[in-house]
């Protein structure tokens, strides 16, 4: 779980406490975890195997993704639809926390989500474009414009996990 940037830092207590609100998820090859346009309900770790990233709509290939990567957490953290779809190339284990265990993960260790807020401000350019999309949707109140991705980020954390 160290390999994954937002949780590099946690106690192994707190590693310990991570993998108790998550589970194992085993992908076959092609198989499709999620498509674009569906809900962000969870976070996924990649344990073994790939995944490719995908555009469908566009058919645009994005990248593949390995162990020790992860994806998701844009959609969950944000409350946004998935803008990707995802299926393994091989066969893949991944780690998944979902909504509700993300969620009892922030309560538990409130200085998470700005471990997680400043290493979303390093994808300023995708945040922006995110923040468009709710925009677009009719999904952003005008308390959320805000014109600084990073200041953003931090109050839709707060927002939908009450934080």
């Amino acid at each position: 779980m160290r390999l994954v940037t937002y949780f590099e830092n946690l106690s192994d207590l707190e590693v310990r406490q991570l993998i108790e609100i998550g589970y194992r998820k085993r992908l076959v090859p092609s198989q499709v975890l999620f498509h674009e346009d569906e809900p962000g309900d969870a976070f996924y770790i990649i344990l073994s195997g790939s995944v490719e990233v995908f555009v469908a709509k566009l058919s645009k290939h994005l990248t593949i993704l390995g162990a020790g990567q992860f994806f998701g957490e844009l959609a969950l953290m944000l409350g946004i639809p998935r803008t990707a779809t995802v299926r393994a190339v091989e066969e893949t284990i991944l780690f998944v926390i979902n909504r509700k265990g993300f969620e009892k993960l922030l309560q538990e260790h409130p200085e998470l989500s700005e471990v997680i807020v400043q290493e979303l401000g390093k994808h300023k350019e995708e945040l922006a474009q995110r923040q468009k999309q709710l925009r677009d949707m009719g999904l952003l109140d005008a308390t959320e414009d805000d014109k600084n991705p990073v200041s953003w980020v931090r109050k839709r954390l707060k927002k939908i996990f009450s934080l």
